[in-house]
């Protein structure tokens, strides 16, 4: 990020393309419509629960744990399940 925030595109590409750092990806797109980049939004890097998780995995979550239907909307159950 460093190096992208000084405006140093040259070095920041050459140090995504060595791939020396576990924790930086890039991924190559072919244009603003490409479907890799909305899967990797949704889906992560495909590299199980051990790897970065994708938006879907969040809403699941918040599915799964959401208060029951009929809970009133001043019920504490709400707070807990926004924190």
């Amino acid at each position: 990020a460093r190096l992208v925030n000084q405006q140093q595109d040259q070095q920041a590409r050459a140090l995504l393309s060595a791939g020396s750092h576990a924790d930086l990806f890039a991924l190559a797109l072919k244009g603003e419509q490409d479907l890799k980049f909305e899967r990797l939004v949704l889906e992560g890097l495909g590299q199980g629960e051990q790897g970065p998780q994708g938006y879907r995995h969040y809403l699941n979550v918040l599915g799964v744990e959401r208060p029951a239907v009929g809970a009133e909307l001043d019920d504490e159950c709400w707070t807990r399940w926004a924190r």
